[in-house]
């Protein structure tokens, strides 16, 4: 039974040999480009979100009118979405529906946070949608179905213990 971690050992040391030097390299040209290009992206998606604040400029549009927006350049890549997903909600559907759907994402998770009857699962399910809202911030991976699907489930697995929101009749 010691051998499986004397494998794992020789396999981790194995993979940190071999991707040092272009771990190492992909550092150096972090630190040699300065910053993050993403800054520029949010900015412009900020102007356009101020340009088209009721409706939005619709799903998928980013690329196009990106490029129109665009004033700097320091870009050589062409970006199809914000790279944040909560930037991109409130630019692709206008800020009232971006909005809302932002708040019923957050009503939802503040919503079974409170809960004092957890179960591990659903503790577990928290922390899995904390992480990939964390980094959404960074990214647009709830734009892929592999990653949109799961979150959006454990969601609503947090959704089925939670209370709603009180309204007078």
């Amino acid at each position: 039974h010691a051998v499986t971690p004397v494998a794992v050992a020789l396999v981790v040391a194995a993979a940190a040999y071999l991707a040092l030097d272009p771990l190492a390299e992909e550092m150096r040209s972090v630190a040699r480009s300065g910053r993050d290009p993403r800054a520029e992206v949010w900015a412009a998606a900020l102007g356009m979100i101020a340009e088209y604040p009721l409706l939005g400029i619709g799903r998928g549009a980013f690329a196009v009118a990106f490029a129109g927006h665009h004033r700097g350049d320091t870009l050589s890549f062409t970006y199809t979405h914000v790279e944040n997903e909560w930037l991109q909600l409130p630019l692709d559907l206008g800020i009232p529906i971006g909005l809302a759907v932002l708040a019923a994402l957050a009503w939802t998770w503040f919503s079974a946070a409170r809960r004092r009857d957890l179960s591990r699962g659903e503790m577990g399910a928290l922390a899995a949608t904390a992480a990939v809202a964390t980094q959404a911030v960074l990214d647009f991976g709830l734009e892929l179905p592999g990653v949109a699907l799961p979150f959006v489930v454990l969601l609503g697995v947090l959704a089925s213990g939670a209370r709603g929101p009180r309204a007078s009749r």
